[in-house]
């Protein structure tokens, strides 16, 4: 009996600890892209990439997707996204 309350319980606190994983990534990632476009001078149609940000991330390391889906850019004036996430930076 407890099974069948414990396990759904531990499947959905690990899908929510990936999910908070994958969006705290994201806001990392959007604010070395900030610093990265400020610093360089850039503006919303400049592209970017991730590799752009690794002196701006903290410890200079690109997050890893917990979910393992892979994070992406395109220009300055768009957020940084998973493949896997729907998640929006505000």
């Amino acid at each position: 009996m407890l099974a069948t309350i414990g396990i759904p319980n531990l499947i959905r606190a690990r899908a929510n600890s990936n999910d908070n994983a994958c969006l705290n990534d994201l806001n990392i990632l959007a604010g070395a892209q900030e610093s990265y476009g400020r610093e360089n001078r850039l503006v919303g149609s400049d592209p970017v990439l991730v590799t752009n940000l690794v002196p701006f991330i903290p410890r200079g390391k690109l997050p890893k997707c917990p979910l393992n889906g892979t994070y992406s850019l395109d220009y300055m004036g768009n957020n940084p996204r998973c493949s896997i996430s729907e998640y929006i930076i505000p």
